[in-house]
């Protein structure tokens, strides 16, 4: 994995829900909910609230809109990439990563986009030097979780985020 992270903590209002990273090959991760305090190295972690949502939708009924209202609602710093929309569930969006950056750390760009949009904005994750991509399921195809494989993030891609971040 990229950087062996081995624990991503989620810290949201409620509470915090770590995260074991258990590599699958090379910087793939399958992710598993601990119920432990602070778990493992320290070196090995990475901490925060700030969670990009990468396809974010004004569209109520769109996935990308209720993965925003359900992270903002336990408590995370929830920023909507969208390049077509100024304000996502009463977010503040961002037309594209490197602008998100501007107001702090990115901890985890989660994808809700078709493969081909997916695998472009993972090279700005590459770029930025962002830790954590977590791919929805429809947002990869080979081509992206290839390109993943070489990238310097970890890659999160068979778990939903709304379902692990529950605290």
């Amino acid at each position: 994995m990229g950087r062996s992270l081995q624990i991503l903590e989620l810290c949201g209002a409620a509470g915090h829900v770590w995260l074991r990273l258990n590599a699958r090959e090379k910087n793939r991760a399958h992710v598993e909910r601990l119920d432990e305090t602070r778990p493992g190295d320290p070196e090995k972690q990475e901490s925060g609230d700030r969670i990009a949502v990468v396809g974010a939708s004004s569209d109520l009924a769109k996935y990308g809109n209720i993965l925003v209202k359900n992270l903002k609602a336990k408590g995370y710093t929830v920023i909507p990439i969208n390049p077509r929309a100024d304000v996502i569930a009463e977010l503040k969006a961002c037309s594209n990563l490197a602008e998100a950056t501007v107001d702090g750390p990115i901890h985890i760009v989660n994808f809700v986009t078709p493969p081909p949009v997916t695998r472009k904005v993972l090279e700005e994750v590459a770029t930025l030097g962002l830790p954590v991509a977590w791919l929805q399921e429809g947002s990869f195809d080979q081509d992206v979780l290839d390109f993943a494989a070489k990238a310097p993030f970890t890659t999160i891609d068979d778990a939903c985020i709304m379902v692990v971040s529950s605290l």
